[in-house]
């Protein structure tokens, strides 16, 4: 069997972490016309936008409570905070509440793969 990764979410808990992964089959592709994902690109800078905010404020409300200097100094650290966030704390966005709640369920039809090989498309 041939495919590619899907989907991958992930939840914390208190004994770890879980992740939902949806592997797609080439067969379902084939079967199935793939559509651009709705909004993008604009969701993705949306995410890349929120995580700069976010590393930004952090280092922002970190210097302040060491009680430095509000100088040009810090204020290259603190955007040099958001640039290098941009793309790293992407992750963020696929953590959810409780994976229980998606559709990966007990119910789910068990997939042998064992056989299942991944390629770079």
């Amino acid at each position: 069997m041939r495919g590619r990764l899907g989907r991958v979410i992930w939840h914390r808990h208190d004994a770890g972490i879980d992740h939902g992964i949806t592997l797609v089959s080439e067969e379902y592709d084939a079967k199935n016309k793939s559509f651009p994902s709705l909004h993008e690109p604009e969701v993705r800078a949306l995410m890349e936008a929120v995580a700069a905010l976010r590393a930004g404020m952090e280092t922002l409300l970190d210097t302040i409570a060491s009680g430095a200097n509000l100088d040009a100094g810090a204020v290259v650290r603190i955007r040099s905070a958001g640039h290098k966030a941009a793309s790293s704390d992407l992750y963020r966005f696929r953590e959810v509440d409780d994976i229980a709640e998606h559709w990966f369920h007990d119910d789910a039809p068990e997939i042998d793969v064992s056989d299942y090989r991944m390629e770079q498309l």
